[in-house]
């Protein structure tokens, strides 16, 4: 892959913990995809948060979070400055709120930076690293709930007063408004551009989800995907190797890779750039574990573990499965790839495989004879379609 991130930024969002970083990292990045700005929002802190956790209702979105929670490690660390340095599109990065050692590698990787802070001693705690860092500042604001954004200054960076970054029930002000435009001119690239770049380097013929969606009538830029979508999308994949590439939800590239069980694919991670669908198997070293539950009807809940939050990519260890199962729903905080790789797996073998979906409170069946259908817990055969249009930006 060519090196893109000297045209590139890495806007990284700091501040204290309980200041509002995290909520207005997710509202910014919300607010760029509806604009159609290409980017990825990449979270450092291992603390097993995603969209999905703003999105989804908080019993599920609780539990995926704690299953997902982990400690900083030096290795993480690494795999996280290596995302930054070698990044495939502009990045914003959420930062932990108290770093530490090696954490602050991270800052200075970055290119730009957006401050919060609650008290002044906040910033006694962040300005010096700062400036030992180079970064290029957007924002200095005191985070404050429940009260009127103030505009200090608008030169040489954005300073004064941000309201209404509270989890529950954001609604951001003027300030935000003024600091989404900075880093909207700063990304500066649309979708069709970077992904004009990204096929110039796809390892086989690039099938977009846009093309996908043209072939469906689907007229949303960008695609909204509903399950229903499934059985009529698999009929348009080539018969070919293709590199498929867009940002849509797990459940799809799941479902694209088990329609072509034998055939080379490739998917595009933000993280790694282009990569292949994998191999499964249970003698994989890769750090993962799964509790695999028992549920009905021969069904069976396979909740994934992760030693570390990012894998570094490789083969897949598959969760272990009784002779007879008939279906699987994957649930955690899991890569497209990762996905994809269990679905052509198990399809193979004849066992029907769903993906967890929180947005939805159901699991996505993404092969076979529950291609597109919504399943309950516990497993509900005749559950009847979502009708619900899924958010075109999960970003897990």
């Amino acid at each position: 892959m060519p090196d893109f991130s000297s045209i590139f930024p890495a806007v990284v969002v700091m501040g204290p913990p309980h200041s509002g970083k995290s909520v207005l990292a997710y509202l910014l990045t919300r607010r760029l995809w509806q604009r159609r700005v290409a980017h990825f929002l990449l979270r450092t802190a291992p603390d097993g948060e995603g969209n999905w956790f703003y999105e989804g209702t908080s019993s599920t979105t609780r539990l995926l979070r704690l299953s997902a929670k982990h400690k900083y490690t030096r290795k993480l660390i690494r795999h996280m400055l290596q995302i930054i340095r070698r990044r495939h599109l502009p990045l914003l990065v959420d930062i932990g709120g108290r770093p530490q050692g090696e954490q602050w590698d991270i800052l200075y990787a970055c290119t730009h930076g957006i401050l919060l802070h609650r008290d002044p001693s906040d910033l006694d705690f962040w300005m010096p690293r700062i400036r030992r860092s180079g970064l290029n500042l957007l924002a200095i604001l005191e985070s404050r709930q429940r009260t009127q954004d103030e505009v200090i200054a608008t030169e040489p960076y954005l300073q004064g007063v941000i309201s209404g970054l509270e989890r529950e029930n954001p609604h951001p002000g003027r300030m935000f408004d003024l600091l989404l435009e900075q880093v909207e001119t700063l990304c500066a690239i649309s979708e069709e551009e970077l992904e004009a770049l990204h096929r110039q380097t796809a390892p086989y013929d690039m099938l977009s989800e846009t093309q996908l969606a043209r072939a469906l009538n689907k007229t949303e830029l960008p695609p909204w995907w509903h399950p229903e979508d499934l059985k009529r999308l698999v009929r348009h994949l080539p018969q070919q190797p293709f590199a498929l590439y867009g940002r849509g939800p797990l459940w799809l590239a799941a479902a694209v890779a088990a329609a072509r069980p034998l055939q080379p694919i490739a998917l595009f991670d933000v993280h790694f750039g282009w990569i292949q669908v994998p191999q499964a198997s249970q003698e994989s070293p890769m750090p993962l574990t799964w509790d695999v539950l028992p549920l009905s009807q021969g069904w069976f809940l396979a909740m994934a573990r992760f030693l570390h939050p990012f894998l570094g990519y490789g083969d897949v260890l598959s969760p272990p499965l009784p002779e007879g199962a008939h279906g699987i729903i994957l649930y955690g905080k899991l890569p497209k790839w990762i996905c994809a790789s269990l679905a052509r797996h198990f399809s193979q073998k004849g066992v029907q495989v769903a993906i967890w979906e929180p947005r939805q409170q159901c699991a996505i069946g993404v092969t076979g004879e529950i291609l597109g259908r919504c399943i309950v817990l516990p497993v509900e055969m005749n559950a009847p379609n979502s009708t619900q249009p899924h958010p075109p930006h999960p970003g897990v």
